[in-house]
């Protein structure tokens, strides 16, 4: 499963059945994110090699979009999947992800 994480909402997960690789992260970036997601936005990426994929910069910028790298961090710490894990019934995003956000 592959989501994304906005200041106040989850973008709506895309299911893959295989591992993904920089081709399936490029789709989801295409066909999932960026629908979602403002021209102009400012997209934060972990340091997974999956994600540093030419085409899925390319369609961020395709869109107007810019793009910084989280610094390393324990897996523990990831926000996706913290939210992911406490998102609550109203699908607001508890407030501890977002200051994991903000830490990272």
């Amino acid at each position: 499963m592959i989501t994304g994480l906005t200041q106040d909402a989850l973008i709506p997960p895309w299911v893959i059945k295989v591992g993904m690789d920089g081709s399936a992260f490029a789709v989801c970036i295409r066909k999932v994110l960026v629908p979602e997601i403002a021209p102009g936005t400012v997209v934060i990426r972990d340091n997974l090699a999956t994600h540093r994929n030419a085409e899925a910069a390319e369609a961020l910028r395709d869109h107007g979009c810019w793009f910084l790298y989280l610094p390393p961090y324990p897996p523990d710490l990831n926000p996706t999947e913290l939210a992911l894990l406490h998102k609550s019934g109203d699908g607001q995003i508890p407030p501890f992800a977002g200051l994991i956000l903000r830490l990272s």
